[in-house]
């Protein structure tokens, strides 16, 4: 025999189930808040960082690359001539005197290590019988070479020719020092080459290892 329920029956069954669930569900939670569980979230923990690379910079500034003799002649009943740029008069020498520098600044941001060639030597460049060609190197700064400053007279060869070892990089801590100055000067022997003549000098600059 068949068993008829009825509507009200089978509403009453299902809001009871109903009833059942969302108590099972609160109970499952409320244990689950209490082991401290936190439940799924779109949140994830991660890293960044921030990179950065400063490179190496040896610019070398020629602020000044000439320096300017003019012209003249050895002095009558002398056998020879002297020409200074750093402000020391001539000797025996009819041309004007000379105030005049090869200024070489560093606008890098390492210290420098700077040498030269040049295109001539003094037989080359004077001519004659034991002519000089020299070259003093001093601070346009005061602590602008810290290391290696080329101070005495030098004589000028064709290459690696020293200036300074370590030419600082100009800065508020050492009142911007970072510059030189060279001088040249010249021996002429009464026998030299009666011409106009022209010397180049070509610098190099690497980092300094001090």
């Amino acid at each position: 025999m068949a068993i008829e329920v009825s509507n009200k029956t089978l509403a009453f069954l299902l809001v009871t189930a109903i009833v059942i669930s969302l108590g099972g569900t609160l109970i499952s939670l409320n244990k689950l808040g209490k082991l401290g569980a936190t439940g799924i979230t779109g949140a994830a923990a991660g890293t960044g960082n921030v990179s950065l690379t400063i490179g190496v910079d040896t610019t070398l500034n020629v602020v000044n690359g000439q320096i300017d003799f003019g012209t003249g002649s050895i002095t009558g009943g002398n056998s020879y001539a002297i020409l200074d740029s750093d402000y020391d008069p001539n000797v025996y020498w009819s041309g004007s005197e000379v105030a005049q520098f090869i200024t070489l600044q560093n606008d890098g941001n390492v210290k420098l290590n700077i040498t030269f060639n040049s295109t001539a030597t003094a037989a080359e460049f004077i001519g004659g019988t034991s002519p000089d060609f020299n070259y003093t190197v001093r601070d346009f700064e005061a602590g602008s070479c810290t290391i290696g400053l080329a101070s005495g007279e030098n004589t000028v060869a064709l290459s690696d020719n020293p200036v300074c070892e370590s030419l600082a990089v100009g800065t508020a801590g050492n009142s911007y020092a970072d510059t030189v100055n060279i001088s040249v000067r010249l021996f002429i022997p009464v026998d030299a080459s009666q011409t106009a003549t022209t010397v180049n000098f070509t610098f190099m600059a690497s980092q300094a290892l001090n």
